[in-house]
């Protein structure tokens, strides 16, 4: 994947579209993954002891905008993939 700008900003709008198209294409499968998202954002949220923001607007702020923000939603994906049962 690549992002015209390396920041969480241009990774929140790829993964609206990656969903855009996964809706015409499998609509269950992206029910799926809104769900997951969904989760993660609560997640998030107990994380970082906010609530009602998106996931993209907490890793942006608490992480950082930028390449490190990026990094950081890598990291933090995978640590909650590992931690909450069902999200592998």
């Amino acid at each position: 994947m690549v992002f015209a700008e390396p920041t969480v900003d241009w990774c929140a709008n790829f993964w609206k579209g990656f969903l855009a198209g996964l809706d015409e294409v499998d609509p269950t499968a992206a029910l799926h993954e809104r769900e997951r998202f969904e989760a993660f954002e609560q997640w998030l949220a107990e994380r970082y002891a906010q609530s009602g923001a998106s996931w993209y607007a907490m890793i942006r702020v608490f992480e950082g905008a930028d390449l490190s923000g990026l990094r950081a939603f890598v990291a933090l994906w995978e640590e909650f993939r590992k931690s909450v049962p069902g999200m592998e």
